[in-house]
């Protein structure tokens, strides 16, 4: 408390303590020994990184989708709803195949 004249210096300088102290100095166990600044950077690092993945898998999967759409487009389904073809023997059918399966099938693909 010698940084302050009494109780009421201490009182109208809390906001430089947390500032200069609370935030940048003092580390905390719950944020793996880091303090407040540096967990809040490193927190934003993390989130611009995932959502960099996001958009590169959106986009990769938009464009599966749109080979596996010009793939399926110029095979012709046979009565029973299965092709006959070898490439795509087992493949859903146009009207059938859905992002979940698209994903599905692309996880750990380059």
């Amino acid at each position: 408390m010698s940084e302050y004249i009494d109780y009421n210096d201490a009182y109208r300088q809390i906001g430089r303590f947390l500032d200069d102290v609370y935030m940048h100095k003092r580390i905390h166990s719950s944020l793996g020994y880091l303090t407040p600044a540096e967990f809040e950077e490193q927190w934003g690092n993390e989130r611009a990184l995932a959502l960099d993945l996001n958009q590169k898998i959106a986009k990769k999967v938009s464009n599966l989708r749109g080979s596996v759409h010009f793939l399926l487009s110029g095979v012709r389904q046979p009565q029973g709803g299965r092709s006959t073809h070898p490439v795509v023997e087992g493949l859903p059918s146009p009207a059938t195949y859905h992002e979940s399966w698209l994903f599905s099938t692309s996880v750990g693909r380059a």
